[in-house]
Order: C-alpha cells, then structure tokens, then sequence
C-alpha cells in the first residue's frame, strides 16, 4: 500500500482508491489504509445483479431475478415471473434504466405472440411489470436482445423478421418514452436483397448516442454458399440516422458473439463464436478512426 506514495502515483488518484479482493474485508483496513494514504479510501464492493431466465418461474415462463451479495455468497430473489399471456414469455435481454427501473424483451406471447418489450418499476410492495411495446412481425424464431439505452431514456434493440420463404432478416429499432405509450421508429433493417439471412447480432451505444453493431448473412442455397459479415455504425445526425459499414466482408462468416464494448477513445471490442488460429473464436478490436 505504502508503494503508491514511493512510487509517486498517489498524485494520480487525487479522488481516492478503492480496496477489492478478499483482503478487503479486513475489518478497519480503509481506516488504516485512509490514514497512511491521506486520502480518501472506500471498500468496494459489489453491487447487486440482475438476470432473466427463458424458463422456469411460477408459471414456467421464464423470470427475472436478482443476486444480492453478502459474505456468505449470493442470494436470489425472483422480482417476476412471465405467465405467458399479454405480459410476455422466455426473456431474452435485461438493462438497469436511467432511472433505476428495469427494462427488457421477451421472445414469445405478448399481444400479438411475438414478444415484448418490458419495463419493471420497484416498489414498497415489490416490482411491476408493464408493457411499453407488443412487438409485431418478428419471426417465429426470433430472439430480441441488445436492449441499450441512450442518456434521454431512449430504448434500442434487435430481433428477426421473416417477409417469406424461411428469409429471415434483422430489424433496429428505437423507443422513445412517452405518455400514454412509447413510440416505436424503426432505424435499419437487414438488405433484404439476399435470398437467405442478413441479421443483426449485437448493439452497444456510444455517450453521443451512436449505435454500433456487428451482423451478417448469406445468400443462396447451393453451395458453395456465399456468406457476409460485417460490423456497422448508426449515427444520429440533425437530419436523421446514418448508416455504415466501416468494415465489411465478403465470402467471410463473421459469428459475433457476447457483448461489444467501447473504450474512452472510442475503440470497439467484441468476440467471435469460431474462426481465430484453433477455430474457437476470437477477441477482436477496431480501432476508432483518428
């Protein structure tokens, strides 16, 4: 601990440190730590989490759930379970709001069958589910995920639509709060050009309210079939969305998986599902433009 002050870094972190790991536990070690230190010092520790499970719940609908820390592990406690009807089935995606409500998607039921779009608010009482949008049109197979959220409250996500023949393509959409709905805009869909898939597979969002993605396809179905992938940027201008590819492949399956992250600068990360040097996948970066 004393190292920080020898090796003059403690000018760095003029805002204070914040102790982690097991050792953080040691009872009266940020007192000690704040008096040796002569800074302020906190012990961190973790917050709660939150999921969603597709299945299970009380009525076997799938449930969000909540992770609370102590020391002696985690307990779980269910904020709601899906029944199946207007309120929606198997959720597939889950973010903490702006405003300390949850929101999220489910993949089935809903008003039109095709899944919601939920919001949970907090309670004395406990939490309650509303609807903010039934979906409409998304594939029978679709899974909404990638819900994000800009700093005005906006909500953006994903899922597949199907105009015909097991086509199937990705649609981004926005939805803007308001009283007594939410408005739904749609912002891109998938070329549906090919004959086969073009689809989006992750979303992340930037603190300008840009929106960053990875998708891709194929076209055909004799082989060899030719495939596509790429990773795309809706920026939100004064005129509207625009839309880009910094980086498009063609005759390359680009299988994005997990999450996509940004850095301070503005460089994206993310994973790929196989490819790489023992076909397992990948962890990629691109680089923001200077």
């Amino acid at each position: 601990m004393l190292e920080l002050p020898r090796a003059d870094y403690a000018k760095l972190i003029p805002s204070g440190l914040v102790l982690t790991g097991g050792a953080s536990n040691l009872p009266g070690l940020d007192e000690m730590a704040q008096n040796l230190l002569r800074m302020p010092v906190r012990i961190g520790r973790p917050m709660n989490l939150y999921g969603v499970s597709e299945s299970g719940g009380a009525q076997g609908k799938g449930a969000v759930f909540e992770l609370t820390p102590s020391l002696g592990g985690w307990t779980e406690s269910i904020l709601y379970s899906f029944t199946g009807g207007s309120d929606g089935g198997g959720p597939t995606s889950l973010l903490v709001g702006n405003d300390g409500n949850l929101y999220g998607m489910t993949a089935s039921d809903g008003a039109n069958g095709n899944g919601v779009v939920f919001q949970l608010i907090p309670s004395a009482n406990g939490w309650t589910e509303a609807v903010i949008y039934d979906i409409q049109g998304a594939a029978p197979w679709s899974k909404p995920h990638s819900l994000v959220q800009d700093s005005a409250g906006n909500l953006y996500g994903e899922y597949e639509y199907s105009p015909c023949c097991g086509n199937t393509f990705g649609l981004i959409f926005m939805l803007t709060p308001g009283s007594p709905k939410w408005a739904f805009t749609e912002l891109r869909h998938g070329d549906e050009g090919y004959f086969g898939a073009d689809v989006f597979n992750t979303l992340t969002i930037d603190g300008g309210g840009n929106l960053y993605g990875t998708g891709g396809g194929f076209s055909g179905c004799i082989p060899p079939i030719p495939v596509h992938g790429y990773i795309f940027k809706l920026t939100r201008e004064g005129d509207g969305w625009h839309y880009s590819t910094p980086v498009y492949w063609d005759n390359t399956e680009f299988g994005a998986g997990g999450s996509l992250a940004l850095d301070a600068q503005g460089n994206l990360y993310g994973t790929t599902i196989d490819c790489g040097m023992h076909k397992q996948g990948t962890v990629w970066q691109l680089k923001a433009a200077p």
